[in-house]
């Protein structure tokens, strides 16, 4: 694939190249390039129908910790989810906005 992109003239270009699905195309590829249907980049979910504001769409997805002094990857989600947000919506992401996925 890489010598047909050469040939195509897309290598070091911008938007051009390569964006090669590594592992099972239909698992860890698509998640990493946000092709999956029901989840973003960074294996964060989409919210369901009846979840229309930030808060009961993180009341299923924060972190509980089950001992005190827990930790865990994942109580960060409510960070990784608003980076995302912003990183999508600009300024437009302000709090009490309707959750706009």
């Amino acid at each position: 694939m890489a010598m047909v992109q050469l040939l195509l003239g897309n290598i070091g270009v911008a938007g051009g190249g390569m964006n090669a699905l590594r592992g099972h195309s239909n698992i860890q590829g698509l998640t990493d390039v946000g092709l999956l249907s029901a989840q973003i980049p960074g294996y964060l979910t989409l919210p369901k129908d009846d979840e229309t504001t930030f808060e009961e769409y993180m009341q299923t997805r924060q972190y509980k910790p089950l001992r005190p002094g827990q930790t865990s990857y994942w109580q960060n989600y409510r960070k990784f989810i608003v980076s995302f947000q912003k990183a999508i919506y600009g300024d437009e992401a302000r709090a009490g906005q309707r959750l706009g996925l």
